[in-house]
């Protein structure tokens, strides 16, 4: 029966890794830096269709965090929380998962170009009452933490990212290149 499940996401021939990369010698955007070119190595490999980064990848996802967003949210002591991926620009098409709306990531989004993320079906269901979330803006992080607005670019297909057989939870997905945070991520080839 689990075999059956539609996960939303396609695993046939996808290979991962786990890098952890030094924080003294990759600060700030050199991380990044450094898994685009391994990115362009691993996809110059005979055979490689897609390869990618990301802090998590299905079904399992296990980093989450608070919300706001700009408009159409009640004021509230208490923020939503959605799951949170971090990615580079092929992380969908790598795992065969659809950009229903919008677009995806580009290699141009950067930490000195204009702040963006994708959020999938479910969190556009769930927290914009299904409208378009297109050009809407978000700020991740509790009210004592929150960082600059991001604005909504693009819509993904649910896949399932908690686990086979539990429903699918809101996600936010940001660009590798606009974060600094991440010094390690998986590679998805």
């Amino acid at each position: 029966n689990i075999q059956r499940i539609d996960r939303g996401f396609d695993p046939r021939g996808v290979l991962t890794m786990r890098l952890t990369l030094p924080r003294e010698r990759y600060p700030g955007d050199a991380a990044g830096a450094f898994f685009d070119r391994l990115a362009e190595r691993l996809a110059a490999l005979p055979g490689v269709r897609a390869v990618s980064a990301a802090s998590q990848f299905p079904p399992a996802g296990t980093f989450g965090t608070q919300f706001r967003l700009e408009r159409g949210q009640a004021e509230s002591t208490t923020l939503p929380t959605s799951q949170i991926t971090t990615a580079t620009p092929s992380y969908f098409e790598t795992l065969g998962v659809p950009i229903q709306a919008g677009r995806g990531f580009h290699a141009t989004d950067r930490l000195d170009t204009p702040l963006v993320a994708m959020v999938n079906q479910a969190f556009a269901n769930r927290y914009l009452g299904g409208s378009d979330p297109i050009g809407q803006r978000l700020s991740l992080g509790s009210p004592d933490q929150a960082r600059p607005w991001m604005t909504i670019v693009g819509v993904v297909g649910d896949y399932r990212n908690n686990g086979i057989t539990q429903p699918v939870r809101p996600e936010v997905y940001t660009p590798v290149r606009q974060q600094t945070a991440w010094n390690q991520l998986f590679m998805l080839i």
